[in-house]
């Protein structure tokens, strides 16, 4: 009698996304719709890669759907509201949010935990490898902040990030130098047995194909584009204030487009009309990628001013200034400079003046702003390669588990 075929059943995968609406995501991709969102979308990477490994997933979110849980064909979606209050509240709620989808977890019983969202709390994970499971961390942002003192609640919380998540974590994935330094601290001497693996934001070259080049635009108004989440820790005040010195100094001069929503949109644009600043900046809100393409053709410089509290892993907005041939003016908070620096002006972080000084060189000196422009165009390749992908990345991570350790790490 002939043996009937060992069947291998399908790798079971939990995955702890963060405040995305991946169920929205898994529509546009069973439909063939083209992505809704501008730049890298690591939710819709995920999906591709688990689709193609025939794997069963079980993905976690949190954001202002409420809760729910879906099931699509082998993937479940089950998202729980966001933590809503400020200091210990905030915690408390984190954390109870956190063993809501360990419960959840434990039920499903993964042979992989990937982890990205709210590292400070991944060591709750922890129960799951008495199950065997593997960890699979994918970094998106640091570790620790880097320029400022962590909370009273962060020192409490990185030691048990550190012994019962990180020092047991399996593969890792890095979006920047930044964050493998940190995690090389954070492990120890466990860090040499950890599968690390590289990677950056990644885009199609269509995306930014149709940009107006920034030499064909007028210098007057000189218009500053701000991209991303519009919150005080992203610095959009410290926007205001520039766009009122600049202002004050050459009254319609310069012009500040932002793009983007958040919970300080509504105070941002109380700060507009109080100071009188309607003409000089201008609140956009959400925009699609249509919209983003055509403010990007109108403007000639990107700022990303994000401040010292602010725990950026990347900050794509970064390269996503590069890729459109605009000039980056950015501080060491944002890792991104590491690699784009010679299109870009360093400032100090939150120095204002310091921003405002940059804005206004490359306004007045189109020399200055010619060479930084230049060098866009050599910085662009890496973000394109499929080699720098997270796709790619992840693929590594995952293939690392089934190898043996020799106790080197894959760098």
């Amino acid at each position: 009698m002939n043996a009937l075929p060992v069947t291998k059943p399908p790798m079971r995968i939990a995955y702890l996304s963060g405040p995305t609406d991946a169920e929205a995501i898994f529509a546009d991709l069973r439909s063939g719709a083209a992505a809704s969102y501008f730049g890298t979308n690591y939710m819709r990477q995920f999906l591709i890669f688990a689709d193609e490994i025939g794997a069963e997933a079980l993905i976690a979110t949190w954001n202002e759907g409420g809760k729910r849980e879906h099931v699509q064909e082998r993937f479940t979606f089950v998202n729980l509201p966001p933590a809503q209050g400020t200091g210990m509240r905030y915690y408390s709620q984190m954390l109870r949010l956190q063993l809501a989808f360990l419960w959840r977890f434990l039920r499903f019983r993964p042979d992989v935990l990937l982890l990205t969202g709210n590292q400070d709390f991944w060591w709750v994970m922890a129960p799951l490898k008495l199950l065997g499971t593997k960890f699979v961390a994918s970094f998106h942002g640091v570790i620790w902040p880097k320029y400022r003192p962590p909370t009273l609640q962060q020192r409490i919380l990185r030691p048990l990030n550190e012994w019962l998540a990180l020092r047991r974590l399996d593969a890792a994935v890095h979006t920047s130098e930044d964050i493998r330094a940190q995690l090389e601290i954070a492990t120890g001497s466990q860090y040499a047995r950890i599968p690390d693996f590289p990677h950056l934001p990644s885009y199609e070259e269509r995306q930014f194909r149709d940009i107006v080049p920034p030499e064909e635009l007028d210098r007057r108004p000189f218009r500053v584009l701000f991209m991303g989440r519009v919150e005080r820790n992203k610095g959009v005040f410290d926007l205001g204030e520039m766009a009122a010195q600049l202002e004050g100094e050459d009254p319609g001069g310069y012009a500040f487009e932002i793009c983007g929503n958040g919970s300080a949109l509504d105070d941002l644009k109380r700060i507009i009309r109080d100071r009188g600043l309607n003409r000089v900046m201008t609140c956009h809100g959400y925009c699609g990628p249509d919209q983003i393409r055509s403010i990007m053709s109108k403007s000639h410089v990107v700022v990303v001013p994000t401040r010292k509290d602010f725990d950026a892993g990347f900050e794509m907005t970064c390269s996503e200034a590069i890729l459109s041939n605009r000039p980056l003016i950015t501080s060491a908070v944002c890792p991104a400079l590491h690699y784009l620096r010679d299109a870009s002006i360093e400032v100090e972080p939150e120095d204002v003046i310091g921003y405002s000084n940059a804005i206004r060189r490359l306004k007045e000196d189109a020399d200055f702003y010619t060479l930084k422009r230049s060098a866009c165009v050599p910085l662009q390749t890496q973000f394109f390669s499929p080699e720098t992908s997270w796709d790619t990345a992840i693929r590594h991570a995952f293939q690392s588990l089934n190898e043996p350790r020799s106790g080197e790490s894959a760098r």
